[in-house]
């Protein structure tokens, strides 16, 4: 089962609640899920791709039929002729909406 994956390239801090828009440089592709990953930290294959696609400048994710999740590229790979990224949750960003409506005191931070 493909699933449709946007790739963009951006400059995020991690312990932001940042997600990119419409004027951030992004592609869309057709992925297929490797076996045994999970949604928090899947590995994904790029369909379809030519030998002429280069993926390194694409370091962030989002994937809506996981629930509207955001991730970081924490790394490509290219095994028999695929892309694969692996990528890990953006909590921070995916969340964004529920934190943002939350109303929580903190009395302490370190």
């Amino acid at each position: 089962m493909a699933i449709q994956v946007v790739f963009y390239k951006f400059g995020k801090k991690i312990n932001s609640t940042k997600r990119p828009d419409a004027e951030t440089e992004s592609v869309t592709y057709s992925c297929n899920m490797l076996d045994d990953c999970s949604i928090i930290n899947p590995k994904i294959s790029i369909v379809g791709v030519d030998n002429t696609f280069n993926p390194s400048k694409y370091n962030y994710a989002y994937i809506a039929s996981y629930d509207s999740r955001y991730y970081f590229v924490s790394d490509w790979t290219y095994s028999q002729g695929l892309w694969i990224a692996s990528l890990t949750d953006d909590v921070l960003a995916s969340w964004r909406g529920n934190i943002g409506a939350s109303t929580q005191y903190i009395l302490r931070a370190q």
